[in-house]
């Protein structure tokens, strides 16, 4: 199951990912991967196009390191009158650059066969610009689901010597 609702407060995606994490980037970001390529191994900042989209913050890998998990996302702009009354169960911050208007969520096994249909992609529409993100795995109360609330935070800086890759392990209760 996939979906994208939207409210004047945030924006949530709903999708199930097979792999252990999801990856994060606009259209024109996602054009430095070619069709049928693994990159499972070669997602590490540094030379070539792929490398430089991840140390650019133009693509982030969300890493859950769980496979198989239902995913529900809320973007919600820092200071927006949403509020989250819990406590996170973890947290983790990362630079995000968003261009092209949006921004696609996809399954992290996508990585493994670029360009395969058989993968969940959600998009979801942002203004373009810089981001510092605070992620936050919420509680839901569900097994083998995570909530997170993606905290986005406009900065007028480039991010530099981005990790590419976000760790934000799930563990089941």
């Amino acid at each position: 199951m996939s979906a994208v609702t939207e409210n004047p407060a945030s924006r949530t995606v709903e999708l199930y990912a097979s792999g252990p994490g999801l990856i994060l980037h606009s259209p024109s970001a996602g054009a430095v991967f070619e069709p049928g390529i693994d990159y499972s191994n070669d997602l590490k900042p540094g030379a070539g196009a792929v490398g430089e989209a991840l140390a650019s913050g133009r693509v982030v890998l969300l890493s859950t390191g769980s496979p198989g998990l239902e995913y529900t996302l809320v973007f919600v702009a820092a200071g927006s009158p949403t509020v989250l009354r819990e406590e996170p169960l973890a947290r983790a911050q990362f630079s995000l650059v968003v261009t092209d208007g949006c921004l696609f969520v996809r399954d992290g096994y996508i990585t493994t066969r670029w360009g395969d249909q058989d993968y969940a992609t959600e998009k979801v529409e942002l203004p373009n610009g810089f981001y510092v993100v605070d992620a936050r795995w919420m509680p839901s109360g569900r097994h083998a689901h995570m909530v997170i609330y993606l905290v986005l935070g406009r900065t007028e800086d480039p991010p530099k010597d981005c990790a590419g890759r976000v760790d934000l392990e799930f563990v089941a209760s």
